[in-house]
């Protein structure tokens, strides 16, 4: 508990010199494992035009054995406007922490964000999981199926479903506050 706190604080520490800032909660259905609940903070900057990297810590906790597990990720995603929407693909690297031990892995996320007006868009992205130096375990492929609303110029809501398949297998409804600075 006292990690997910320091991870918590330093996240949000970061964030007031972000982009864009994100906190998300998930109700996780486990298939073939305990269901569960993820938390999401995320702090992302421009860092040229249409490149962003970002930052995040998602914490997730099964039901029934409570257990606990820490991902830290860093990111990269190039964006390109393709007419009707926006292409992106993210590159990511990162450390899961749990008590059976640090797994560091990569991630490769592509999609597309279709603008319908000016106030609602829809995305789908696919992400490739593996482990790195031998770490395994992190194989996954993951669907993801989502919408956003604009409350404001600089805040938005957020709703998106993933279906993850491979050494973990869950489906998750992921719920989002987005704050743009």
């Amino acid at each position: 508990m006292k990690k997910m706190l320091v991870v918590a604080l330093l996240a949000l520490a970061g964030a007031a010199n972000a982009g864009s800032f994100i906190v998300e909660y998930s109700p996780v259905k486990g298939i073939g494992r305990p269901d569960g609940t993820g938390y999401l903070i995320k702090a992302g900057e421009n860092i040229a035009k249409n490149v962003e990297l970002d930052v995040q810590a998602a914490i997730a906790q099964s039901d029934g054995t409570n257990a606990v597990s820490t991902r830290l990720e860093t990111g990269l995603t190039p964006r390109f406007d393709i007419g009707f929407g926006t292409f992106y693909t993210k590159f990511g690297l990162g450390r899961k922490l749990d008590v059976r031990g640090n797994k560091d892995y990569f991630g490769i996320e592509s999609g597309i964000v279709v603008p319908l007006n000016n106030k609602i868009s829809v995305r789908y992205g696919y992400r490739y999981r593996d482990g790195l130096g031998g770490d395994t375990g992190e194989r996954t492929d993951t669907h993801r199926l989502g919408a956003s609303y604009n409350l404001t110029k600089t805040d938005a809501v957020n709703v998106r479903f993933d279906r993850q398949r491979g050494d973990s297998n869950q489906d998750s409804w992921n719920f989002a506050y987005i704050r743009r600075f």
